[in-house]
């Protein structure tokens, strides 16, 4: 038989397990000694404890079985050491050789924003429109209406974005998928977590995450797929807790218990990495990773790329709670216990419910029910409503989320938990029993109430026995307001933009110069970003040289690229080309009354006479005229005619003249007419900045 012309095979684990075709062909192979080595790429999905499990992949150890000189080689990014060793073990690699790199991405910025539900698609639209309008992006959805709702909103605010999810028909994927891969018509891409899968796009500068990823691993997964050229770039993840009960809800409608509780530790990982306020959060997905020895002083030391935790200056003081927490723990415990012949307790609490009653707060919405049967509805003792019990006793029925009681009664109010935490803000006690959550000892249970709507009822969780039994303690990390943290987030954000925008040459070349890699990808048949990488396009257009010595030391660029490409890029380069700046004389500028060629004179705009129908400009600022006689007046000092100083604004609304020394700078006087500054006097009445020298000769 002939040699095979085929020498690399690409096949999925589902189909290598149901063709039996391919079986057959493989182990001819084998029997000819032609099959040279298997490779597993996202080996994570072998294991059971992998954020992707897949079931088929598991029989991928049938392999080591059937072909036992055959070399396997597995490969994955994004495994913890616990996944690690199950690899090993599912696919019968008792001793690998192991090769390990860094998880550390030290060009890209991680940030946790917080999450407007009802804005979301605004604010990531805002956000893209603030710090990378014109580069390429993805934004990651949950599900497809918000996909699709996403990109409506960032094509409205002038962005180019399309939806991609699985409710496309193939074809029209593989349209969008193209349309971004070569920056045809869209920039942003708003897609689900499947995306991304086999696509290697260099110059992508920001990953959005605009609902909460499921695990750690996915989230290091999906935000990896920004700036692969290795330019800086931004991982953003906006978060709100009620996410996590969406995410709960979906994982446990499917799969074994096993499998959902695997998922469910998962997810409280990943929420923990959201919550957590103090720690770096680069340190935290490294030691996730089983890296523990990462140098935190990496973030000090390069502040571009340093994470939200690092750059807020907001400061925590670790407190021990433990005591507070008990007397909550065993009042949930008390109102939520189950009866002795099984009975629940109707009691039923919010995890907001308990922030209120932590706090000491009063209800929010109560119910009396008078003699007459009329049921009033107080929202902070204002009369709302009232009506007949019988007409609203349907509705009340209907819409139990609008019943929203601060504590149930009067008995909570008077029970040692009401107001034990009233020393703290609201915003700390939220983080607080979420914190408790993650740790398991609250737990939430998840039921569906009017609407098809998810309502979180709490319990005492598995842990909530060593508490109270003094086996457990509880430290937190309390911070400051949340009002000074969203100023100062809100500055750093503001100083962290602003230090990624090059310069407008610089910004101008590089777009050229991506437009001529453009072309030449369309003429060539490639890929733009393999004619010249959008990182060597960035160093040229900042370099902006033609000379060819010059050139080739920047990387990604060779002889016979520049034999190629040259005559297309040199003419964009040699039209950035810096000039050599102008000796200039007073250090760099003007004297704002004398012209280039040295005649004592004003500017072109005081010279020539503005039209009557001509709009006066405004100034910002006021400066003190000296009147007709030589005597100065103040601003303050009301007048009419010719030669009273008065304020500006009265000025803009009289139409009355400001005056400089002698004949000043008018305005249209009591006749209408209107005259300009006149040559030959002995200055200006108003402030003038100083230009530029370069500016007058271009």
């Amino acid at each position: 038989m002939d040699e095979p012309i085929i020498k690399l095979l690409y096949v999925t684990p589902e189909k290598l397990s149901i063709s039996m075709r391919l079986q057959s062909a493989l182990e001819n192979l084998y029997q000819r000694g032609l099959l040279a080595r298997f490779v597993i790429d996202e080996a994570h999905c072998v294991s059971q404890w992998g954020h992707d499990f897949r079931p088929d992949y598991t029989r991928l150890s049938e392999l080591r079985s059937r072909y036992q000189k055959v070399t396997m080689m597995a490969l994955t990014a994004t495994a913890t050491p616990r996944v690690q060793k199950d690899i090993q073990h599912q696919l019968k690699m008792p001793r690998p050789h192991i090769f390990t790199q860094s998880f550390n991405r030290v060009n890209l910025k991680y940030e946790v924003l917080p999450k407007k539900l009802k804005t979301i698609a605004d604010d990531c639209a805002q956000w893209i429109i603030t710090n990378y309008p014109r580069d390429a992006g993805i934004v990651y959805c949950l599900s497809r209406m918000e996909c699709q709702t996403s990109a409506d909103v960032l094509c409205r605010a002038g962005i180019l974005a399309l939806a991609y999810h699985a409710g496309l028909t193939d074809d029209k994927r593989d349209v969008v998928q193209g349309l971004w891969v070569n920056q045809k018509q869209c920039k942003v891409i708003c897609a689900t977590v499947a995306f991304g899968m086999g696509i290697d796009k260099p110059d992508v500068r920001f990953v959005i995450h605009a609902s909460l990823p499921k695990s750690i691993e996915g989230f290091y997964q999906e935000s990896g797929r920004a700036g692969r050229d290795g330019e800086l770039s931004r991982c953003v993840l906006f978060y709100c807790y009620p996410d996590m009960h969406r995410i709960h809800r979906l994982i446990m409608s499917e799969g074994t218990r096993t499998t959902q509780q695997m998922h469910l530790s998962n997810l409280r990982s990943m929420v923990h990495f959201c919550e957590n306020r103090t720690e770096c959060r680069r340190s935290q997905l490294l030691a996730y990773f089983g890296e523990k020895y990462f140098d935190q002083s990496f973030c000090r030391e390069n502040p571009s790329v340093a994470c939200d935790n690092c750059c807020s200056k907001q400061k925590f003081i670790q407190r021990n709670v433990t005591k507070e927490v008990q007397i909550l723990i065993q009042f949930l415990k008390e109102k939520t216990a189950v009866g002795r012949w099984g009975q629940s307790s109707t009691s039923r609490f919010t995890l907001n419910m308990l922030v209120d009653i932590f706090l000491g707060r009063t209800p929010y919405c109560y119910f009396l029910l008078t003699s007459s049967r009329e049921l009033h509805c107080y929202f902070n003792l204002q009369v709302l409503m009232f009506c007949a019990i019988d007409c609203f006793l349907p509705v009340l029925h209907q819409s139990a989320l609008w019943v929203y009681p601060g504590c149930k009664n009067a008995r909570d109010q008077s029970s040692p938990v009401f107001g034990v935490g009233s020393s703290m803000s609201r915003h700390n006690v939220e983080r607080l029993l979420r914190l408790l959550v993650l740790r398991e000892i609250i737990s939430e249970e998840l039921v569906v109430v009017a609407n098809q709507q998810t309502a979180a009822y709490c319990r005492p969780g598995p842990r909530a026995t060593d508490l109270l039994c003094s086996q457990l303690q509880v430290d937190f990390e309390e911070g400051e307001s949340t009002s000074a943290s969203r100023r100062s987030r809100a500055g750093q954000n503001v100083a962290a933009s602003g230090s990624v925008i090059n310069s407008s040459v610089s910004e101008a070349c590089f777009c050229e110069l991506l437009e001529v890699c453009k072309r030449l990808g369309e003429k060539h048949r490639l890929k733009y970003y393999n004619v010249f990488t959008t990182s060597t396009l960035r160093r040229l257009s900042e370099l902006r040289s033609c000379d060819q010595k010059t050139l080739l030391q920047v990387d990604g660029v060779t002889k016979d690229k520049l034999a190629k490409y040259g005559e297309y890029m040199l003419p964009v380069l040699q039209k950035f080309i810096p000039l050599e700046p102008p000796q200039e004389e007073n250090n760099g500028w003007l004297d704002c009354q004398r012209s280039p060629q040295g005649r004592e004179n004003t500017s072109e705009y005081f010279q020539a006479s503005v039209q009557p129908s001509a709009k006066r400009r405004r100034m910002s600022f006021g400066w003190r005229g000296r009147g007709a006689g030589g005597s100065s007046r103040g601003w303050k000092k009301k007048a009419t005619g010719r030669g009273n100083g008065t304020t500006w604004s009265q000025s803009a609304r009289r139409g009355q003249g400001h005056r400089g020394r002698g004949q000043g700078h008018r305005g249209r006087g009591p006749r209408g007419t209107t005259k300009g500054y006149k040559e030959g006097q002995n200055g200006l009445g108003i402030l003038s900045a100083p230009t530029p020298r370069r500016l007058l000769k271009h």
